[in-house]
């Protein structure tokens, strides 16, 4: 069984041997995309707009976010039989979650922005011109806003969690490999600079 001796020397290498990332990860940036034309570009605002609409897009990534972090958790309380340790996890992921919640507002224009990209270069003009009259009606608005919940369904959430278990049960068996990579990875490090 996993226990949080265990946990936290992993995390903890983790963090030493990549602090700078966390460091550089403070301003939101989207990777350059080829210009869209305009028309097409207009059109996926259109439909981006209806999909997500500003006053519920923090709430919808976040909760998307929320859902894969109880599954987690869930999978986690088979794996870690020390309850104490499960708490504190519990509890650090309780913290997690408001400051990730805070990082995922800054990042939802450039998330948008992107998407919108994507769709004006994904599909043709005739094909966003189609899919913006279905998601205008009733029912399309309803189809397009609602598949963004439909991971946190419970015929879903039941079928992924057996996944979620079984790959979280992986971990335990992984992390001395990660352990003494990231060792390995530090002494080449000290060697090269000696």
């Amino acid at each position: 069984m996993l226990t949080y001796r265990a946990i936290v020397p992993a995390l903890a290498a983790a963090l030493i041997a990549f602090p700078a990332a966390a460091q550089d990860a403070e301003q939101p940036e989207v990777a350059p995309v080829e210009q869209a034309p305009s028309e097409s570009l207009t059109l996926a605002t259109q439909i981006i707009d209806i999909a997500y609409p500003i006053e519920t897009r923090a709430a919808t990534f976040q909760g998307a976010s929320k859902q894969m972090e109880a599954q987690m958790l869930q999978s986690l309380e088979g794996i870690i039989a020390d309850e104490g340790a499960l708490a504190a996890l519990k509890q650090w992921q309780e913290g997690m979650s408001v400051k990730t919640d805070k990082i995922t507002e800054r990042y939802i224009p450039s998330i948008m922005q992107a998407l919108k990209s994507a769709y004006a270069d994904i599909y043709t003009e005739q094909e966003l011109r189609d899919i913006l009259a279905f998601v205008s009606t009733p029912s399309g608005k309803s189809f397009l806003q609602k598949t963004n919940y439909i991971l946190s369904h419970p015929a879903v959430t039941a079928a992924s969690q057996s996944h979620m278990n079984e790959i979280m049960a992986l971990i335990p068996e992984e992390i001395p490999a990660l352990v003494q990579r990231i060792k390995d990875s530090k002494a080449a490090q000290t060697e090269a600079s000696e």
